[in-house]
């Protein structure tokens, strides 16, 4: 059975702690893991909302959170007067994921013909990082087939992936 370890890292890059649990029975290591680190995780979280508290109304101070995970966000933080605004990021829509294609495929050797716009209505919901790394393993699979230049097919094998 193989060991779960885990590496928590404050902001600036310090292990906070590791972690190994060698799981007993099928799944119990990782049951273990989530239910020990919900509580770490609720943590910092807690001392977020106790630093707002601490904060007097200041012109001076700004505040700026930013979450991928904003459904597990204590509720307090999310409260009225905790946030004067808040600005979501929607994944790209079509035409922009196609421009965020053509920019991290710009320096690939591309065969002509390749359809991004294609790729790019594949992607629905996709988010940059994605396509980013849709190009980049297209570009793997011509690699390890040794070939110079990316075809259309590479870049449907990535995205199937």
């Amino acid at each position: 059975m193989a060991a779960v370890g885990v590496e928590v890292k404050h902001a600036e890059g310090a292990p906070e702690e590791h972690c190994s649990a060698k799981p007993t029975k099928q799944g119990e290591g990782l049951r273990q893991y989530y239910t020990q680190h919900i509580h770490e995780l609720q943590l910092p979280q807690r001392q977020k909302t106790h630093n707002l508290n601490r904060l007097e109304a200041s012109n001076k101070i700004k505040v700026l959170m930013a979450t991928n995970r904003i459904d597990i966000l204590d509720q307090a933080l999310l409260r009225p007067g905790r946030i004067d605004r808040k600005i979501e990021f929607p994944n790209p829509n079509e035409e922009s994921r196609r421009d965020i294609l053509k920019i991290h495929s710009r320096r690939m050797n591309l065969m002509r013909g390749i359809d991004l716009k294609k790729i790019a209505e594949k992607m629905n919901g996709a988010s940059g990082a994605e396509l980013k790394a849709v190009c980049t393993e297209a570009g793997m699979f011509a690699l390890r087939e040794r070939r110079v230049h990316v075809t259309q097919e590479d870049f449907e094998m990535a995205v199937a992936k």
